[in-house]
């Protein structure tokens, strides 16, 4: 697809569909492209993300905060994610944070006993300044995260809810701290993927207590969580294609819990057809589901 033409197909929809009401909208405003780091200030300490803007994005685009994984960074996952891609075809703006540096390497601070950084106030700080600064939708924020990424994408949807929309960890559960916190979770719409060869965040939730990491649920247990939460419908399970089991819920709302299981795939972002450096297939493209995901609950 040419570039930015998910954008352009977009903003022609709208002016198509404003011309129709019989009423002038302003011009949509083209964005700056850009793909560059930059730093913003939170609790006194400097804090980095990469900005990915697409050419053919405008005011008025959704916004994704990605998270890495444990000892990563944000330039490792916007390599491994292929996200920018996705963003290309669709017109979205994607951020990739950097966490704090702790034992080990960066880290996301998901009711951890690693630090006590505010890990929630720095996402919502870069929200409002790129919502504000670039004139993006704030209706139409989303977040995804590798690992321990992913677990800091749950202590969102149990202590912040109102930053995403809608939330996709990958390879992440929750930390045993945010679950016995997360007594009555405000209703959030989820898309889980993990391998069931995964040896670092075991599916059956026996991860390590190192960290304040292991100590929640397993799979299942989070699914059956978050669908009592939407008050979802009975659980539909079907298996699109050989090596893939989904499991999804949604309420009369059309709010849903989906998870993705790829039969022994490791801890790896899941990418096909690009084989990961294991040399396995995992049969889907997480970036591109999470992206479609996302865009059904786009208001």
């Amino acid at each position: 697809m040419k570039k930015g033409l998910g954008g352009l197909i977009l903003a022609v929809m709208l002016l198509v569909l404003a011309a129709c009401g019989g009423t002038e909208e302003a011009p949509l405003v083209p964005l700056p492209p850009t793909n560059e780091i930059q730093t913003i200030m939170h609790d006194e300490r400097e804090r980095e993300y990469q900005l990915y803007i697409p050419e053919g994005s405008f005011e008025g685009a959704p916004l994704l905060i990605m998270m890495h994984g444990y000892t990563s960074s944000h330039l490792n996952l916007k390599q491994q994610s292929q996200m920018d891609a996705v963003a290309q075809e669709h017109g979205f703006v994607v951020a990739y944070l950097l966490g704090t540096e702790t034992i080990g390497g960066p880290h996301w601070n998901a009711d951890l006993t690693l630090s006590t950084v505010d890990d929630i106030g720095f996402v919502r700080t870069v929200i409002d300044h790129l919502t504000s600064t670039y004139n993006l939708s704030e209706e139409n924020v989303f977040g995804s995260g590798f690992s321990n990424g992913a677990f800091m994408t749950y202590t969102i949807a149990c202590q912040a809810p109102n930053l995403f929309k809608a939330i996709a960890p990958v390879a992440g559960l929750m930390s045993g701290a945010t679950y016995e916190s997360c007594e009555n979770p405000e209703p959030m719409n989820i898309l889980h993927i993990h391998g069931t060869g995964d040896l670092v965040v075991p599916i059956d939730g026996t991860m390590t207590l190192l960290g304040g990491f292991g100590g929640g649920p397993d799979v299942e247990g989070h699914f059956e969580f978050w669908q009592s939460a939407i008050n979802g419908n009975p659980a539909q399970t079907s298996t699109p294609m050989d090596g893939i089991t989904v499991v999804e819920s949604i309420n009369d709302t059309g709010m849903k819990v989906k998870h993705m299981y790829i039969d022994d795939f490791p801890h790896v972002w899941p990418l096909s057809p690009n084989p990961n450096e294991l040399g396995m297939d995992p049969g889907i493209h997480a970036s591109e589901e999470i992206w479609a995901f996302f865009s059904s609950f786009i208001s």
